[in-house]
């Protein structure tokens, strides 16, 4: 075997030290790191191996940030991952429209409890496929909030109606 081709091939060592640390890893443990030679092939691989385990490791920091930060009542608060492309900058992207989701739910309830309080009960929450109240639980907030608003003016119409009444019944005595 000539030199260029030992270049190309990891050293059994190398190859202990990659299986332990992707063993690591695969347990949800992103702190290793191989050592990097200064050439050849074990150099490219410690580096890529690095690479990856310290960006799975910035991503999980992250997450675990805006994590916290959302459920501290910061909903505009966005996760962010410096230089990254393809399906690390979808995954930075898809917990990001998570939290705008939940960001404009939580908006329109507001919007819609402010309503409430201040009596104007002609308001309702838009539903169905074309709203931000698709489906599922969403929908199902959608239409209690709606059929809530409703009933509330079911009721004022007949307090309104009884008082009537009872105006009518006083002026006639």
């Amino acid at each position: 075997m000539s030199n260029a081709d030992s270049d190309q091939e990891l050293s059994p060592q190398a190859l202990e030290n990659l299986i332990s640390l992707l063993g690591k890893a695969r347990h949800g443990d992103f702190s290793g790191r191989l050592k990097v030679p200064d050439e050849g092939v074990e150099g490219e691989v410690a580096e890529g191996i690095n690479y990856l385990l310290s960006l799975n490791g910035k991503l999980s920091e992250e997450l675990e940030r805006v994590a916290k930060s959302v459920a501290q009542g910061d909903l505009r608060d966005r996760a962010v991952l410096e230089n990254v492309k393809g399906q690390w900058a979808k995954q930075i992207q898809s917990i990001n429209e998570i939290v705008s989701l939940f960001d404009r739910h939580t908006a329109e309830t507001h919007t819609m409890v402010k309503y409430l309080q201040a009596g104007d009960l002609n308001r309702s929450v838009p539903v169905g496929p074309e709203t931000l109240n698709r489906g599922g639980d969403l929908l199902q907030l959608g239409e209690l909030l709606n059929g809530t608003f409703a009933h509330l003016k079911a009721i004022t119409s007949e307090v309104i109606n009884i008082l009537a009444i009872g105006d009518i019944a006083v002026s006639c005595h």
